[in-house]
This record gives C-alpha cells, sequence and structure tokens, in this order.
C-alpha cells in the first residue's frame, strides 16, 4: 500500500488538539502530512513539526472554508503517490436543537461524527482494510452526514452538476459528505484536481454562509466519487441495518416536537412544523 495524504485545516486553533489524536491513530500506516492555517500560531505550528517531523505548513488565506486550502494542496500533488487522502478539519460546535439529515448534529456532535473514522486506531484500520477488499467502496465518513439530497444550497447543487457534465460525465448522481470530513481513494480526486483550484480561486467566508464554490466543490467531492461508479458508505458504525428505521422516527419527533436556539440565541419551539414560542435568551 502506498502512503495516505492527510490534509487537516487549522482556524479553529482550539481544537488542533483534537485533530491531532486523530492523526496519531494512523500508524502504523504511513502518511504525508500537509497542515493549513489561517493565522501563525507559533505554538501549534511548533507543536506540529516536533510530532510530525516530515510535515508541511502553509499559511494561507481565509477563502473557501476548509475546502479552498484542501483544493490548493490537491492540485500541487502527485496523487499517483498515494493510495488514500484523508481530509479534516477544526469543525466548530453548532447551535442547540440543529439537525442534519434528520439527525442530531448540535453541539460538537457533528464534529465527533465526521472524525468517528480516524477517531481510534482500530476504526482506521478497519476503514483501510474495507478499501482493500473492497473495490467499490469510494470514500468513507459517518452515515448521519452522507447526504442524498439537497436541504440547503439548490443553487450548489446545480453548479456541482454542471461542473461534472462539463468534465464529461454524462449520468450525475447526488450525494456528498456535509462537512466535508473522510477518507478517500485517493485517484477519485483526480477529476478535483483537473480543476487545477488555488486559494485564490475561492471567496472569503460571509456571515451569511452564502453559496460559493466552496459549497460547489464540497457537493462535488462527493458526486465525482459516484461518477466514478464508487460508493460512499460507513463502515465503521454497528447495525446500520436499523439505519432506515431510525431515520423514520426521527422525522416523526422532529414534524411532532422541535426545539431550536439559532446563531443569534433565538429559541424557537415548533408544533407539526409550526412556531408557537420565540424568544431572545442569554446564554
Amino acid at each position: 500500500m502506498k502512503p495516505v495524504l492527510v490534509h487537516c485545516h487549522i482556524y479553529y486553533s482550539e481544537l488542533w488538539k483534537e485533530l491531532k489524536e486523530c492523526i496519531q491513530s494512523i500508524p502504523p500506516y504511513s502518511f504525508k502530512l500537509y497542515v493549513t492555517l489561517v493565522e501563525k500560531h507559533q505554538d501549534i505550528i511548533e507543536d506540529i513539526i516536533h510530532t510530525f517531523p516530515t510535515a508541511t505548513i502553509e499559511l494561507v488565506e481565509n477563502r473557501g472554508y476548509d475546502i479552498g486550502p484542501f483544493a490548493d494542496i490537491i492540485s500541487k500533488v502527485d496523487l499517483n503517490q498515494y493510495s488514500y487522502v484523508v481530509k479534516i478539519h477544526t469543525k466548530r460546535d453548532v447551535p442547540k436543537g440543529a439537525l442534519l439529515n434528520y439527525f442530531d448534529i448540535s453541539g460538537s456532535k457533528w464534529r465527533n461524527y465526521a472524525l468517528d473514522f480516524i477517531s481510534d486506531t482500530d476504526k482506521f484500520r478497519r476503514c483501510i482494510q474495507e478499501f482493500e477488499k473492497n473495490d467499490n467502496l469510494g470514500m468513507i465518513s459517518n452515515y448521519r452526514l452522507i447526504l442524498n439530497e439537497e436541504y440547503y444550497d439548490k443553487k450548489a447543487r446545480l453548479e456541482t452538476v454542471k461542473l461534472l457534465q462539463n468534465l464529461g460525465y454524462k449520468k450525475v448522481s447526488y450525494c456528498f459528505v456535509a462537512g466535508a470530513m473522510f477518507i478517500v481513494k485517493a485517484e477519485l480526486l483526480k477529476p478535483l484536481q483537473k480543476l487545477q483550484l488555488k486559494i485564490k480561486d475561492f471567496d472569503f467566508p460571509d456571515s451569511k454562509h452564502s453559496s460559493s464554490l466552496a459549497h460547489v466543490i464540497e457537493r462535488f467531492l462527493g458526486c465525482s466519487v459516484l461518477a466514478e461508479k464508487k460508493k460512499i458508505s460507513d463502515v465503521v458504525t454497528a447495525k446500520q441495518y436499523l439505519i432506515p428505521l431510525q431515520k423514520i422516527f426521527l422525522r416523526l419527533k422532529f414534524f411532532v416536537f422541535r426545539k431550536k436556539i439559532s446563531n443569534r440565541g433565538i429559541l424557537t419551539i415548533k408544533i407539526c412544523k409550526i412556531p408557537i414560542y420565540r424568544r431572545k435568551i442569554n446564554e
């Protein structure tokens, strides 16, 4: 097996320790680590150099969230030198009551789900073993974050399909990993590499988290795997035959009652999707 390429993007510096522990789950497999930071945190840089002496560290502009730096790295490497690529970043906590794919991803849950595949050595080894024995497997992440529908950005979906068609893919199936943390076969990133995207091609983030090239590429990363007739799966979570029943239960539960606190501290309670209570709270 060739080495694993690992890209770790650091925006929220307080979460570096968590990602560091995940990266340390990769051995005994050999890997090449690329770390991008938007600010020069000298203590983190020194820790990276001490813990991972062969790592490549780059300071980048805050463009394209975690997607821009990843695309920039992929545009510069030789993917033929690697068997797999790991993409992780510092995903912050999200507000209470937040849902994704009908699953509760509030607080640190989204980040914990996203990093589950690399959270310990046994889980990461299981991913590699599944890749090695299953040629149809292309990308691995947590099942809660694998989306087959577009809930948030219809424009990004249209642009993603258009981009794949421009690359010659006639039939485009839609699926991607929300939050874009995963391990993928390196060869499946060649469509992204063909785009030769650089960090300056991406926008600066805005407060509205509006549609942008980063959202398109987030979706492109998953859809291009399917376009190559490979699957995006969760090979770590047990009892996955229960997932369809779990999603039906969650849909019913959150249809009947929903309590959510927004980023602005607005508490909203809905019954059967009808808002019955709303107020500003202090936390």
